[in-house]
């Protein structure tokens, strides 16, 4: 039998360490879990950035709650002012200071809210300003004119306005 010729030796020898660098390589990526890990932490991302969009969604649904509360409340507050109190005039007192205090929680809650998700989505917080109801025109006017002797005198007097009935509290 001839002995292998150098060159097939050669081969052989090459074909033997590329087989084992492939094994050796293979073996470090499969084995350890470099793979497994890397595609675990690729997951755990996309699960992270799920998780921020249900978060920065779940504020958003609140805000909105808040601000349609908001309207309700400004609604009642215009009412509660537009209304006759000739009957009820300290428990409409008390109403209304308790929605005026309930409509500055929803303001305070509302830019709470909004700096969260300012925080989530990594900005800066909008401000928020909301304008409660402005009170309305004032009732009877009467310009009345004050004679040398005293005496009062009235000069003008606007009709009388209506005012509907107080909503029921």
């Amino acid at each position: 039998m001839n002995p292998p010729s150098l060159s097939s030796r050669a081969i052989s020898f090459l074909r033997s360490h590329w087989v084992a660098s492939l094994t050796f390589a293979l073996g470090l990526t499969l084995g350890t879990g470099f793979l497994w890990r890397l595609r675990e932490t690729s997951m755990l991302s996309r699960g992270a950035n799920v998780d921020l969009m249900r978060l920065s969604l779940d504020a958003r649904g609140r805000l909105n709650e808040l601000l349609l509360k908001s309207i309700e409340l400004s609604s009642l507050y215009y009412d509660l002012l537009q209304c006759d109190a000739s009957s009820a005039t300290y428990v409409l007192e008390n109403k209304r200071a308790e929605v005026g205090e309930r409509l500055q929680l929803v303001e305070a809650d509302a830019v709470s809210i909004e700096g969260q998700l300012a925080k989530l989505e990594g900005r800066e917080p909008r401000p928020i300003r909301l304008n409660w109801v402005p009170p309305g025109p004032p009732g009877d006017i009467t310009v009345e004119e004050v004679l040398p002797s005293g005496q009062h005198v009235s000069v003008a007097k606007s009709k009388p306005r209506t005012r509907p009935a107080c909503p029921k509290l």
